[in-house]
């Protein structure tokens, strides 16, 4: 009897952890599931640009770089993905953040033709005020659109921010930070490219860069 107990109470504890680990591995699937999912549906909107047919024959979710770069995140590596059609690089789509929208971090996905270009971004989530802020949303408001086919070559340095401050861009009434935020957090993304262009588009992937 004193030796059956302690083997029924380990093989009890073994049970428990089966099912912990068991549990935690389908919850780590699901949501890693999700996020592909997201990734996916973000990037056929981004890419869906008129008068180009921009195709590719990879998978863009698992062809990506890691990069430390604090113009695209200045506190944590960002993840970096390729479109390449018959191994010629077609895209780029950088996840970045902007760190100063009005309630904290706003998180981008951002999409980069190889000429430079804006194929477009996408908002992919963020605390800003609902019926204001979050009006950066595609499904929420026109505004995200008119980064459209914009580059570094089409808009001055100072065009870079929202009319209000002298820029380019127009700006969402009562989300004036919100959306100055992400103006500026799409300027730093296409100056990286433009100096990180080889790196983006040429290094192996899986690769963490320091």
């Amino acid at each position: 009897m004193g030796l059956r107990t302690p083997l029924l109470l380990l093989s009890a504890l073994m049970i428990v952890l089966t099912v912990l680990v068991s549990v935690r591995w389908v919850t780590a699937n699901k949501i890693e599931q999700a996020n592909q999912r997201q990734f996916i549906n973000t990037m056929e909107e981004l890419i869906q640009v008129p008068n180009q047919a921009l195709r590719f024959d990879n998978d863009p979710y698992t062809d990506t770089i890691t990069v430390m770069a604090s113009q695209l995140n200045p506190d944590k590596p960002v993840q970096l993905h390729r479109l390449r059609n018959q191994s010629t690089t077609v895209a780029l789509l950088v996840n970045s953040v902007a760190p100063d929208g009005y309630n904290g971090d706003i998180k981008l996905l951002v999409a980069v033709h190889t000429d430079g270009s804006l194929l477009g971004v996408r908002i992919l989530e963020h605390r800003e005020t609902p019926g204001l802020g979050d009006k950066v949303e595609a499904d929420r408001s026109p505004w995200i659109r008119q980064f459209n086919q914009a580059s570094l070559k089409s808009i001055a340095e100072s065009g870079w921010t929202v009319r209000k401050y002298g820029g380019e861009f127009d700006h969402i009434t009562g989300a004036t930070i919100t959306t100055r935020a992400v103006v500026q957090a799409v300027h730093r993304v296409l100056l990286w490219y433009a100096e990180n262009r080889t790196i983006a588009f040429d290094t192996l992937s899986g690769t963490h860069l320091e």
